[in-house]
């Protein structure tokens, strides 16, 4: 396991990492830009398979659901180099909905933005999916137009 510490946020990996450049680079820029010092917050970085659950990633609060600051982002360890930075982008914007009680999980029931959203609804119309694909590409482009990413090319 390897540690980087950067401002008000540290981060930890494990798996077959192959592109711990990229997520540094992005989750250092993504943090700063979106969520700020303000916050002390861990992300777990994990690489695996995910062939089987098919999955390109995940999120997961470690800690506590109603103050979230330990995360564990889960990514497919095959991806190029352009869809694990999406990839990343989508789960560091639930990171954000989870900071920010954007999207809160009381009672085992969810919530965005303080209204209830019922378990019928179809994952992919879930609120705070939907907001999580509308801003991952903007999110990927933005991080290689800006120079924080240099390594990557949009497919």
């Amino acid at each position: 396991m390897v540690l980087t510490l950067v401002m008000s946020h540290s981060i930890f990996y494990s798996g077959h990492h192959q592109q711990k450049r990229i997520t540094d680079a992005f989750i250092d820029w993504f943090v700063h830009k979106y969520i700020g010092k303000r916050y002390k917050l861990d992300f777990h970085v994990v690489t695996k398979g995910l062939v089987k659950e098919n999955l390109y990633g995940e999120m997961g609060v470690l800690d506590s659901l109603s103050r979230p600051r330990l995360f564990e982002i889960v990514i497919r360890y095959n991806l190029s180099k352009w869809d694990y930075l999406v990839t990343l982008a989508h789960e560091m914007i639930h990171c954000k909905q989870r900071v920010y009680k954007e999207y809160v999980t009381r009672y085992n029931r969810n919530y965005w933005y303080k209204s209830f959203v019922p378990d019928s609804v179809p994952y992919l119309d879930e609120p705070w999916e939907v907001e999580a694909r509308k801003w991952e590409y903007y999110l990927a482009h933005e991080s290689i137009r800006q120079g924080i990413i240099t390594t990557v090319t949009p497919e």
